[in-house]
């Protein structure tokens, strides 16, 4: 999964105006749909969805997110995406662990500043 990752995948949050969507993808061409589903099938995770010639594989709850954390942090990326990842992740785990959604942040003004600066 780690190739597949370092070539073809996304990481992409989405800004909803009331809270953020987490989002880790793996783009292939339709013949390629198979790849997708043992990566989803094995880890029991995400959707397939297919559009015209393009097959993609999307993982967004954050249960499931935690998965994709795990394989790749035991079997790392190789290429600039690495650092995607880790702002990624670490930006979900922060918005999960913090963000109260209708609510807002569930840290004190000064842990914001400290996280931000």
């Amino acid at each position: 999964m780690t190739g597949f990752s370092d070539a073809e995948s996304f990481f992409y949050i989405a800004d909803n105006k009331t809270n953020f969507n987490f989002i880790y993808g793996i783009r292939l061409h339709i013949d390629d749909i198979k790849v997708l589903q043992y990566i989803s099938t094995r880890l029991k995770i995400g959707k397939i969805y297919k559009e015209k010639d393009v097959a993609n594989f999307k993982v967004n709850k954050f249960e499931e997110l935690q998965k994709i954390f795990n394989v790749l942090e035991i079997k790392s990326l190789n290429t600039t995406k690495y650092l995607n990842f880790s702002i990624f992740k670490e930006c979900s785990i922060l918005y999960h662990n913090q963000y109260v959604p209708g609510k807002g942040w569930n840290i004190s003004l000064t842990e914001k500043e400290i996280l931000f600066n």
